[in-house]
């Protein structure tokens, strides 16, 4: 037995109770698994309780349905994730039921990222699994969008907006992971530099690790045609000239995938004949949408906000950036400010 779960449905009939139950429980896994990875653990018994007394049961066989025999690793990761994105989801759903737009939107997502999940890692993903992803994606934003009772093409711009700086983000964590997996013979500093990258509960903010052991994760830099790029890419973390050339790229890129997009989705939907590069060349771009539409419109259920006003939000990084701050500074300002306050407290 992997779970062992009881959802109480309260002052309510017997009928449709097990559906609602099954329902409950695997918005929680679509959710935790969406965010984390892991297999999807299936449904093998249930059993109906009526004011205490047993109704309907049922007796079924577990089948494999993951890509590996005995995935103990990937369970592992499904426990953490339920564990950390369970409590939250439980209590809005006790709150109020999932809208319907949302569950949607849930339930499209799952089905573009299962050809990619660790359920079927033993199958390669086909020719036609990449290209649905674009339909796919497009539909769980338009899912947000009514959810959110907002104009489609508004909240791909809202989105849209946000991909400069995700992008940057993106960037500088796989500039470091470069840095890492090239260490060549310094295995010393390879360990000490991965113990603090992969920790926990890191000492301080990654972007702030970045800035300060930036000479050191270059000097592991065995890919010398990539050594240059990794150079600008950290520099930005601590120079705003230098961030701000970035994500102008970067925008210039998003109206560039933006319309490429928009093409894609309407050749796909209508049956026409769509080159498979330029299906791969907008894949990371979709799902990033896609991905942030849903866990933006997530967060606000839970929060019992308007999901609009949740579109429209931007974090305080992403501010400050935007008015001339560079991260580093930004970061070690907002650190100062924890200390400071735990001291006050204490």
């Amino acid at each position: 037995m992997d779970f062992l779960v009881r959802v109480d449905l309260g002052t309510t009939t017997a009928a449709d109770a097990v559906d609602r139950a099954v329902r409950t429980v695997e918005t929680i896994i679509d959710v935790a698994i969406h965010n984390a990875g892991g297999i999807r653990p299936y449904l093998v018994q249930h059993g109906l309780l009526c004011s205490g007394r047993p109704g309907s049961q049922s007796f079924m066989l577990p089948g494999r349905e993951t890509g590996f025999p005995d995935d103990h690793y990937g369970a592992g990761i499904t426990a953490k994730a339920i564990e950390e994105h369970g409590p939250r989801i439980a209590s809005a759903l006790a709150r109020e039921d999932l809208p319907r737009f949302l569950a949607a939107a849930i339930e499209v997502q799952t089905t573009a990222d299962h050809p990619f999940s660790r359920d079927m890692a033993m199958r390669e993903p086909s020719a036609a699994d990449i290209r649905s992803v674009i339909p796919l994606t497009d539909r769980v934003v338009q899912h947000v969008a009514a959810y959110a009772a907002l104009a489609p093409g508004e909240v791909f711009g809202l989105l849209g907006a946000r991909w400069p700086h995700a992008r940057w983000l993106a960037d500088v964590r796989r500039a470091v992971g470069m840095c890492l997996l090239g260490g060549g013979n310094r295995s010393g500093l390879v360990n000490e530099l991965s113990r603090e990258w992969f920790a926990n509960s890191p000492s301080r903010p990654w972007i702030l690790f970045v800035a300060d052991r930036s000479a050191d994760l270059l000097s592991l830099c065995r890919v010398e045609h990539e050594r240059a790029w990794i150079a600008r890419v950290f520099s930005s973390v601590s120079d705003h000239a230098g961030y701000r050339t970035l994500v102008e790229r970067y925008a210039a890129q998003g109206i560039v995938l933006e319309g490429r997009r928009s093409r894609v989705r309407n050749a796909l939907a209508h049956g026409n004949p769509a080159g498979f590069a330029i299906v791969g060349s907008v894949r990371e771009y979709v799902e990033f949408l896609s991905g942030g539409a849903l866990n933006i419109a997530l967060e606000s259920y839970v929060e019992g906000e308007a999901p609009a006003v949740a579109l429209a939000r931007r974090t305080g990084e992403f501010t400050a950036l935007q008015d001339g701050q560079d991260a580093a500074a930004y970061w070690k300002a907002r650190s100062a400010a924890r200390t400071a306050a735990g001291t006050s407290s204490a």
